[in-house]
């Protein structure tokens, strides 16, 4: 199907993306199959999501003569051998608790092709990317475990199997006490009534717009400028907190008298 992106100069690049019969791959090896229960952790309702992102990779002169796709999903089965939760289903049990069917059904592939190179995108390519739901497959878990996940493919598919690390799958040491004791006050639970009601209506899907924003040391630089000398010394992480906390607080019109909620960070 065609795709249309504007360069960096401006010039309209328009490329053709063609998309193989989707597959599952599955785990290159027999792998126990077993249910495993997610912990109280992961199994929180507002973790019930999945991040969508995409990844680009340098072409290596090693893999010469070699088609990608086919590289990644040889690779791909080989990790699934020790992520083998990752080639199951999540299912829904007593008192809506999330299980992992490990049944190794394998992962969603799709190869496909376009007839363009990555360079001929210069540096316009940032989100949102005009294709990414044509090139995009969703992969669900944590952050750390994710980047794991995907260190052990890209390692696989180098041919780099020795000296990985293996995953651990001690959900339990994460579980509340049975029965549960409370030994430390936990105030992100706190319910501050003047922003509980407008945090429920900004939620609307209504009333989002997704948009992507890009901090370098030039915005950075300007926010810090436009803070009191005393004030300076923050982080960056706290600047661009306070600053996105700000425009949150003016688009919903909340009073400055409204009594603010700290969270333990």
């Amino acid at each position: 199907m065609p795709h249309s992106r504007t360069t960096a100069t401006h010039i309209p690049l328009t490329f053709t993306v063609r998309h193989c019969k989707p597959e599952f791959v599955a785990p290159a090896k027999p792998t126990p199959c077993e249910q495993k229960l997610l912990s109280d952790i992961d199994d929180q309702a507002t973790l019930r999501f999945q991040i969508q992102s995409v990844h680009f990779y340098r072409h290596e002169s090693s893999m010469e003569g070699k088609h990608p796709a086919e590289v990644i999903r040889m690779a791909l089965a080989q990790t699934l051998v020790l992520y083998y939760p990752f080639a199951g289903r999540l299912r829904e049990g007593a008192n809506g608790k999330l299980i992992v069917d490990c049944n190794g059904e394998g992962v969603l592939f799709i190869k496909a092709d376009a007839d363009v190179r990555l360079e001929q995108f210069g540096d316009a390519l940032q989100p949102p990317f005009p294709c990414f739901n044509e090139l995009l497959f969703d992969v669900p878990g944590t952050a750390p475990g994710l980047k794991q996940f995907l260190s052990t493919v890209a390692a696989m598919a180098r041919g780099e199997a020795t000296h990985l690390i293996p995953p651990v799958w001690e959900r339990h040491l994460l579980d509340a006490r049975d029965p549960p004791r409370v030994t430390f006050t936990h105030h992100e639970y706190d319910e501050v009534e003047a922003a509980a009601a407008t945090t429920t209506t900004s939620l609307s899907s209504d009333n989002l717009v997704e948009r992507s924003f890009f901090f370098g040391p030039a915005e950075v630089s300007l926010l810090h400028r436009l803070l009191p000398l005393h004030l300076r010394h923050c982080t960056k992480f706290e600047l661009l907190t306070a600053f996105l906390w700000r425009c949150r607080r003016d688009g919903n019109h909340l009073p400055l008298s409204m009594p603010p909620f700290v969270p333990p960070l």
